[in-house]
């Protein structure tokens, strides 16, 4: 074990304290928290509660204070003038000061009901009962309901809190009385507001024991956190072995069982996690030692893949491509045998064209084949769908097959070009069951791009075949134009002092001659005159053997050569163009001559003339004479005349 190994046990061991006495405060002050808002939800309940129990006595009281006051005044009051009752507001003066003196009343308010349906206050009565009772004449008032919708008597709203001239607060409770004549018309209310002294007292003295009770929990949460830490750091460093055993990369270590019984069974579980952790490490291990060569394998397989990508891309020819792929993939995926068929052309038999093994080598020296259907490559071949054999003994498709006795399980990928199954993608394996579906997913990569090549090194073939042919077209072509030319000419001849033409070929010439040669002897240069890859012709350059050629001078032969070879084939085609554009005028000419006529004899009369004027002849024939029995072209069952010209 180095020296730094120890260090780090020892630093982790303080960390590890250090976080558990966090925790541990953590902890304890959630606990106080939780605590806390416990208390508080429960103590807000418990003053609902309280509020509620002490606010249902109060209403009662008001109500019975709020009819006894009611029953004071006249109905008069809120249905007559009020300047026609001074009596009856004087006896109702004395009634409110009596009964306000007996009762905890800070206001009261009676409202008569206006024509337009607003309130307006008759009589307003405020603590302390010394003051007068102040009467109101049209003074609009706000109520905090609608009497004429309220169902019920007695209204009870909801709790106010008043500031008092003293400073302090306090809360009333509103009641009123809807009051209604005869008819059950709402003529009127009375509203008083009662104080909540003796509940203010009590939530007080709540206040104060919340408090009390939230600083003793805050204490408890504390030391429990304390215990519960100190308790936690000696359960926790029991548990230390695993990370020893990590940092030391020695998992054998183990703790002795001693102790008391808890202690011991502490020890044991400890130890089984030892040995846990050490068997997860081995079967870490082995995992990754597996995911290598997985990985491998799967890098062998992209080499692949990519080995057949560039061999498909750089071979033209079908039958070195099927057999160079052959090759790759037995040789990067190991398999016993790698066969591959291509689908004749009546698409009857799967015939084998390349293989890889010494089996597959007698089976293409006798033209192995299998028909569409039989087989497993005959079925993928004929379904156009991959067919694997994992057990050749059970497999009811499978065919034997004696040049590869050795198979046990085997696959066939189609081929496919545009959903057109071209061939087949046959491997073997000598153990069963050899197939996984990553070879399964890269094997259909290469079936595809093997048919791709396939077709693209038979188009190559074919348009090298079109190719060949359409130069054979323009040697033709050519040839034929240039021998029109030599019908005349064969060239021009210059000795120094005069240029004359020649009039037959020149001797020694031949069409195997493409390169310029030099004659020492005769210090004669014959350079041929090429274009598009066929001699036109040959300039042949002769002085006096005293004054050899300079390699100068050969390469400026050359390069006149290049410009004369382009300058006569333009000109050539020049000619050709003005001839055909010559034609074509003529043809326009006899054409527009003959348009304007009608009559049969005024047509034949006019083409015999215009043809014997224009191609220059001595003697022309025209003759309309058709053939008894004879069944028309479509162009005479038109219209067309048939006639000839004869010179």
């Amino acid at each position: 074990m180095s020296e730094q190994q120890p260090d780090v046990r020892l630093t982790y061991h303080q960390q590890l304290d250090r976080l558990l006495r966090r925790r541990a405060l953590m902890t304890a002050g959630s606990i106080g928290v939780l605590l806390l808002v416990a208390l508080v939800v429960f103590l807000s309940s418990l003053v609902m509660v309280m509020r509620a129990s002490l606010v249902d006595p109060i209403q009662e009281d008001a109500v019975v204070v709020l009819h006894l006051i009611a029953n004071e005044i006249p109905l008069s009051l809120l249905t007559e003038p009020l300047d026609e009752q001074q009596e009856q507001l004087e006896k109702v003066e004395q009634s409110l000061r009596r009964v306000m003196t007996e009762t905890e009343i800070r206001n009261l308010l009676l409202a008569r009901r206006a024509s337009d349906g607003s309130y307006n206050a008759v009589v307003e009565r405020s603590q302390p009962p010394g003051e007068p009772l102040r009467v109101y004449e049209g003074v609009p008032v706000e109520l905090p309901f609608q009497p004429e919708q309220w169902p019920d008597q007695v209204w009870i709203g909801d709790l106010l809190s008043v500031r008092e001239e003293d400073g302090s607060a306090r809360e009333y409770l509103p009641v009123y009385l809807v009051m209604r004549d005869e008819s059950g018309q709402v003529v009127g209310t009375l509203g008083i507001e009662s104080p909540l002294g003796e509940m203010d007292a009590i939530l007080d003295q709540m206040q104060a024991v919340v408090v009390m009770l939230a600083l003793i929990i805050i204490l408890i949460a504390v030391l429990v956190g304390w215990w519960v830490m100190h308790r936690t750091m000696q359960a926790m460093r029991a548990f230390l072995l695993p990370v020893d055993n990590i940092l030391s990369d020695d998992f054998s270590f183990r703790y002795p069982v001693h102790g008391t019984p808890l202690e011991r069974s502490l020890f044991e579980i400890v130890n089984l996690a030892a040995e846990r952790l050490e068997e997860k490490f081995k079967t870490l291990e082995r995992q990754v030692e597996e995911a290598r060569q997985a990985l491998e394998r799967r890098a062998g397989y992209l080499a692949a893949t990519a080995q057949v990508g560039r061999v498909a891309s750089s071979i033209f020819s079908v039958e070195e491509l099927l057999e160079e792929s052959a090759q790759l993939i037995a040789r990067y995926f190991g398999f016993y045998h790698v066969g591959l068929f291509l689908v004749d052309e009546s698409r009857t038999w799967a015939v084998l064209k390349a293989a890889s093994s010494e089996g597959g080598k007698r089976m293409l020296a006798r033209k192995h084949r299998l028909q569409l259907g039989q087989g497993v490559v005959g079925y993928a071949a004929q379904t156009g769908r991959p067919r694997i054999a994992s057990d050749v003994d059970v497999d009811i498709v499978w065919v034997p097959n004696p040049d590869l006795p050795e198979t046990r399980s085997e696959m066939a990928v189609p081929m496919s070009v545009r959903g057109n199954v071209i061939g087949v993608l046959d491997v073997q394996s000598t153990e069963p069951s050899a197939f996984t579906a990553e070879d399964v997913a890269t094997l259909r990569v290469l079936a595809g791009q093997l048919a791709v090549a396939i077709e693209n090194a038979r188009l190559f073939r074919e348009s090298q075949v079109a190719l060949a042919e359409a130069r054979a077209l323009q040697m033709g072509e050519m040839l034929r134009g240039w021998q029109r030319w030599r019908q005349h000419l064969y060239g021009y001849h210059y000795d120094a002092t005069e240029t004359r033409p020649i009039t037959t070929p020149l001797e020694g010439m031949s069409a195997s001659t493409t390169g310029l040669e030099l004659e020492r002897t005769t210090n004669t240069i014959t350079a041929p005159l090429v274009w598009g890859g066929f001699v036109i012709g040959y300039i042949r350059i002769t002085r006096e053997p005293s004054r050899p050629w300079t390699a100068e001078e050969i390469r400026l032969v050359e390069a006149a050569v290049a410009d004369v070879s382009q300058a006569l084939e333009n000109a050539r085609l020049l000619e050709e163009i003005r001839e055909r554009a010559r034609v074509e005028r003529a043809v326009s000419n006899v054409a527009t001559r003959l348009q304007p006529l009608l009559e049969p004899e005024l047509i034949l009369k006019e083409t015999i003339r215009q043809l014997g004027a224009t191609l220059e002849i001595d003697y022309a024939m025209i003759e309309v004479s058709p053939e008894k029995g004879a069944e028309a072209a479509p162009a005479e069952a038109a219209g067309d005349d048939e006639g000839g010209v004869e010179s």
